[in-house]
C-alpha cells in the first residue's frame, strides 16, 4: 500500500478529472484507461521495482487476495466509468473483456518484450501504456463474437 497509495490517489484524482469532462454524458473510454494505467506506468518510471513487486504479487496468486482488501473502491469507480463508455457491451461480454485487459496490463508491466520471433524497442512504461490504451480500446469496441459457444445475454 506504500507503493500503491499514490498510484491509486493519482487514478482517482484522474477519473474525477475524466468525469467532471463528461458532464454526466459518456465519458472518453481512452480518457478512462488513460486514468488507470498512466499512474502505475508513471511510479514505474520512477522505481521499476514495483513493476517486480506487482509481478511477483500476480506469479504468486496473490493478486485476487490484495485487491479484494485495498482496491475495491479503485475497481468499482473504474467498472463503473468504462461500463458508462462502452455500454452496448452485454454485462458478460463486458467482464471478459475486462479479464483480457488485466491479462494484458500484467503482461505488459511485468517486463520487457522479449520474444524470438519480435524485435521490440524495450521502450519506457508511458510508452507501453499508450500502446496498450490503443490496443484495449479497440477490444472494448469490437463487435461480439459470433460463435455458437459464446453465450451473450443482453
Amino acid at each position: 500500500m506504500r507503493k500503491a497509495g499514490p498510484v491509486n490517489r493519482e487514478r482517482m484524482a484522474r477519473l474525477d478529472q475524466v468525469e467532471a469532462e463528461a458532464a454526466g454524458s459518456r465519458p472518453s473510454l481512452e480518457k478512462v484507461l488513460e486514468a488507470f494505467l498512466l499512474p502505475m506506468s508513471e511510479a514505474a518510471d520512477r522505481n521499476p521495482q514495483f513493476v517486480r513487486l506487482m509481478g511477483r504479487i500476480h506469479a504468486e496468486g496473490l493478486m485476487q487476495s490484495v485487491v479484494r482488501r485495498h482496491f475495491q473502491e479503485i475497481i468499482a469507480r473504474f467498472f463503473s466509468a468504462m461500463r458508462k463508455a462502452v455500454p452496448e457491451l452485454p454485462e458478460q461480454e463486458f467482464l471478459w473483456r475486462v479479464h483480457f485487459m488485466v491479462g494484458a496490463m500484467a503482461h505488459t508491466m511485468c517486463g520487457a518484450p522479449d520474444y524470438t520471433w519480435a524485435s521490440l524497442d524495450p521502450s519506457d512504461f508511458q510508452t507501453r501504456m499508450a500502446r496498450l490504451v490503443t490496443f484495449l480500446s479497440g477490444g472494448f469496441r469490437a463487435p461480439l463474437s459470433h460463435s455458437k459457444n459464446i453465450e451473450v445475454s443482453q
